[in-house]
């Protein structure tokens, strides 16, 4: 199904019979983000944080990738979260696994904290 975004002659306007991942238009859109190069432009302070068991966006191929294109930032913090899923829910094993987002659960508040103290600490 992935590899149906990265076809040229994907149409939103017009997908293919056999999608299924959800609403076009919304995968289009998501396509159009250039978050990198946006962030590279940016002047204010820049946190990025990710759960170390998120299998959606892991952290050991994404954050390297985040670090070289903003290597010439120097206002650009990350955390890692080691038990923290793509939902930023706790839980056990080295990857996160669909099921664990059918169990109701929170941000746990070391996170909030992190992103407050984060936050005042640039406002001085």
């Amino acid at each position: 199904q992935f590899k149906l975004l990265n076809d040229p002659n994907f149409s939103s306007q017009n997908p293919p019979k056999d999608f299924y991942l959800g609403s076009p238009v919304f995968w289009d859109s998501i396509l159009k983000i250039k978050a990198a190069e946006m962030s590279k432009e940016q002047k204010t302070p820049l946190l990025i944080i990710q759960g170390e068991r998120d299998y959606q966006v892991q952290s050991k191929i994404e954050i390297p990738l985040w670090k070289e294109q903003l290597k010439e930032r120097d206002n650009v913090d990350y955390r890692l979260y080691p038990k923290l899923n793509h939902f930023f829910t706790e839980g056990d094993g080295e990857l996160s696994k669909p099921d664990e987002y059918n169990s109701p659960a929170n941000i746990p508040e070391y996170v909030i904290n992190d992103i407050a103290t984060w936050v005042q600490g640039r406002a001085k």
